[in-house]
């Protein structure tokens, strides 16, 4: 049964005719209910037609009986969509969708995103994703146009997003020259978040170009900047010759390339507990073999040619002491036996009565260990563990 009265009108004045539904609510006769944006619903069918799936959660009685009947509803805005800001390079004029992530908006090419993404082509056949998923999408007006949809992203940083597009959009940018760690990491990490696969192997090829793990391509001087990042990007992509290659720059770094007590110097990315116990456990075998190997000079070999010192022990142990303990190489190479080893082998000990023969055997028993210990350094860094092991400190 429906009711009707008269309750006072619009703050003119005036009464007005409303209607009691059977169902207890007081609705105003003769007026036409119409859905937020205008006249978007008669503009835009899909948009009227599915209002809820662009974020228009309005509710549907937009006039209330009563003293402000008058006005009309206004939702809360959001103060996160008030206070994003648009990115200075990616907000294309012609750009058919917005993307949002932490505040920064950038309007680009659907295509192009589902192209290359399987997370954005997913996103953009599935307009129903409620807000509050892993991206929720709205409407931003335009004037003169058609509402843009805007997807809000969680999965990725805006700027690992902006380096990603960079790379897409200017791919011949670094055909000739060798991408920055830095870059490498934030495409890395926002294409392997948002399904990029393209640039997520462009990636890693650029990791392991940068990063060899060939015994012969360990550098002799300083170690390389940001080997906790290249360890941590290739633990997250299984990529091993990485690891083990970023592995050895912490090990020969000082404090494995750690903050100490505010040490700014150091400058590191810090190590979660687990990576430290694995490089600690490293650190203690190449010591020991490093001591037995260079400690003492190698005696007890026999040669025949007559003049060469190798037969005089006490001789070759007062020229090793001065060579290697005394020149402070024992001391240096501690913590970067592989290239100690190295150094040993470069000495000019024909100088010290060896003849060509022993310097040879020493020469090649030195790399023999090199290799030796290189091998031993998967077990020791974890990096011949299954997967699901990975997480775990080294007994």
């Amino acid at each position: 049964m429906t009711t009707r009265k008269n309750r006072q009108g619009s703050a003119q004045g005036g009464a007005r005719a409303v209607v009691k539904s059977e169902n207890g609510a007081w609705q105003p006769q003769g007026k036409s209910k119409r859905g937020r944006g205008g006249n978007n619903a008669g503009q835009y069918p899909a948009y009227a037609q599915n209002k809820r799936a662009y974020g228009d959660t309005e509710p549907d009685d937009l006039y209330h009986a009563g003293p402000s009947s008058s006005k009309r509803y206004k939702p809360t805005p959001d103060p996160a969509a008030t206070a994003a800001i648009r990115h200075p390079a990616f907000w294309h004029p012609d750009g058919s969708v917005v993307v949002e992530l932490e505040g920064t908006k950038f309007r680009l090419h659907q295509s192009t995103l589902a192209r290359h993404s399987s997370h954005f082509a997913e996103l953009f056949r599935d307009s129903d994703r409620p807000r509050g998923g892993r991206a929720f999408l709205e409407l931003e007006h335009t004037p003169g146009g058609p509402p843009v949809p805007v997807y809000h992203v969680r999965e990725a940083a805006a700027d690992d997003f902006a380096a990603l597009l960079r790379v897409i959009e200017e791919p011949l940018e670094y055909v000739d020259t060798t991408p920055p760690l830095l870059l490498v990491a934030q495409v890395l990490r926002a294409a392997r978040a948002l399904a990029f696969d393209a640039q997520r192997r462009w990636a890693e090829r650029m990791l392991e170009r940068a990063w060899p793990a060939a015994l012969d391509a360990l550098d002799l001087g300083a170690a390389f900047p940001h080997a906790g990042l290249a360890l941590s990007l290739a633990r997250a992509s299984g990529l091993p010759a990485v690891q083990k290659r970023a592995s050895y720059e912490l090990l020969r770094a000082p404090g494995f390339g750690q903050r100490v007590d505010g040490d700014e110097g150091a400058g590191g990315e810090e190590l979660p507990r687990v990576e430290l116990l694995r490089l600690l456990h490293a650190r203690e075998q190449l010591g020991l073999a490093w001591a037995e190997a260079a400690g003492r000079a190698p005696t007890g070999a026999e040669c025949t040619r007559s003049g060469c010192a190798v037969g005089d022990a006490e001789r070759v142990q007062v020229r090793w002491a001065e060579r290697v303990h005394a020149s402070g190489l024992f001391a240096q190479r501690m913590g970067d036996p592989l290239v100690g080893l190295s150094e040993l082998g470069a000495l000019p000990w024909r100088e010290d009565g060896l003849c060509k023969k022993c310097v040879a055997a020493w020469r090649e028993d030195w790399e023999a260990l090199r290799q030796q210990l290189w091998d031993k350094l998967d077990g020791w860094l974890g990096l011949d563990e299954p997967a699901e092991q990975l997480q775990q400190a080294p007994a």
